[in-house]
């Protein structure tokens, strides 16, 4: 299998709920290919906040060179839960700025994360973020 191929499988481990050895595989894709595109970001940040892992999550987040809505609704959980609220509300007025209508709900309807507290976990970091309430 060729590097460029190895993010999507590792980005449907961390979907299924094993987030470590999707994290492994997308990192061993970045060491092989280290001029890997920007969605390589998306599918770390994603791993990385099922681990619970919410400043290396919101790092790979910001490396997104676009956000939409969703990203940006990602990234504002992900500096919620690592207690820095100023981020998170920077996060939700960009996001909300982009789609005003898009609602917590919405969100976590449309994830693909199959497990159940994965989709809880982002439930709560965009409660704690302000998502429906900040603006």
């Amino acid at each position: 299998m060729t590097p460029t191929r190895w993010p999507k499988p590792a980005f449907f481990r961390a979907l299924r709920g094993d987030g470590e050895a999707g994290l492994a595989l997308l990192d061993k894709a970045v060491q092989l290919n280290p001029m890997h595109p920007t969605w390589y970001y998306y599918d770390r940040g994603e791993a990385l906040l099922a681990l619970g892992r919410y400043q290396e999550a919101a790092a790979s987040f910001s490396c997104l060179p676009r956000k939409g809505a969703r990203q940006w609704a990602r990234l504002a959980a992900c500096h919620a839960f690592a207690s820095d609220h100023g981020k998170a509300l920077a996060c939700v007025t960009e996001g909300r700025a982009l789609e005003p209508d898009l609602t917590i709900a919405q969100i976590v309807r449309n994830m693909r994360m199959e497990r159940e507290e994965d989709r809880e976990r982002l439930r709560r970091g965009l409660e704690l973020a302000g998502w429906d309430t900040a603006i």
